[in-house]
């Protein structure tokens, strides 16, 4: 995957995303294994002051997984969840894919 004038590339297809939600998943690649809290992605993309309760961080991320997955189904999974964790973004040839999610609490890598 690659970054190029505003635009994302995956296997040399250009993904269908907003500028927005570009600037997101470059944010996630950049900070691949790395779990990134809803607080972190608004504060740092979007300037969001506090805490917000809105979905629209959802939203984003469900949009950039189904382009994603539209390009290459490899990349179903590369952007996963953990409850009141955040989410994570690892490329599906990664070992570290499949063992990810069950990390022990007391071992994740966590921005706040």
């Amino acid at each position: 995957m690659y970054f190029s004038g505003g635009d994302a590339y995956l296997d040399g297809k250009n993904l269908k995303l907003s500028a927005r939600l570009v600037k997101l998943l470059e944010y996630f690649t950049n900070n691949s294994g790395i779990y990134l809290s809803r607080r972190e992605i608004e504060d740092t993309l979007y300037g969001y002051d506090g805490h917000s309760d809105s979905k629209a961080t959802d939203t984003s991320i469900s949009r950039i997984r189904k382009e994603l997955e539209r390009a290459n189904p490899q990349y179903k999974d590369c952007i996963r969840a953990r409850r009141n964790v955040g989410w994570f973004f690892l490329e599906p040839d990664t070992e570290q894919s499949a063992e990810a999610p069950n990390v022990p609490e007391n071992e994740l890598l966590v921005r706040a």
